[in-house]
């Protein structure tokens, strides 16, 4: 008896951590629909702080919109910082056009110490999910001669 209970309570554990989960998935979707609603009709500070939201929330297309959003000081002031991090949590979490915005970052030395390698780790990566502009900028660096300009 003592076991079928045990093994009862577990289930329901599992099963709130799931509703848990997937309440905090959909609430990133909400929140991310919600920023793009604002930033359709031009009102950029509610989409950035509907963008914050879902991307606190884990969305990582939110995450890059924010890094874009501290960069250009879209509804809100321009953060190279900020952006920087934004981008590489994205990118960290799969987004592929945030790699090519990280290994950017650590090229042009915005909201980072440059570091080439780094940007070229970046740059693979991205050109290894697919990303053609990525591809394009490691073939510049190779017909360069090693140098990114």
């Amino acid at each position: 008896m003592k076991k079928i209970n045990l093994l009862l309570l577990i289930t329901l554990l599992m099963t709130m951590l799931l509703i848990i989960g997937c309440s905090k998935s959909e609430k990133a979707i909400s929140y991310y629909e919600k920023a793009l609603a604002f930033e359709d009709i031009g009102n950029s500070n509610d989409a950035f702080k509907w963008y914050k939201k879902a991307a606190e929330a884990g969305n990582i297309d939110a995450m890059y919109k924010l890094g874009l959003f501290f960069y250009r000081g879209i509804g809100t002031q321009d953060n190279d910082e900020e952006s920087f991090n934004w981008y590489k949590k994205a990118a960290e979490a799969g987004h592929v056009k945030a790699m090519h915005e990280v290994g950017l970052c650590y090229l042009w030395e915005t909201g980072v110490a440059g570091d080439t390698g780094k940007a070229l780790e970046w740059f693979k990566k991205a050109a290894d999910a697919g990303d053609e502009e990525s591809l394009k900028t490691i073939q510049e660096f190779l017909e360069a001669g090693g140098k990114l300009q």
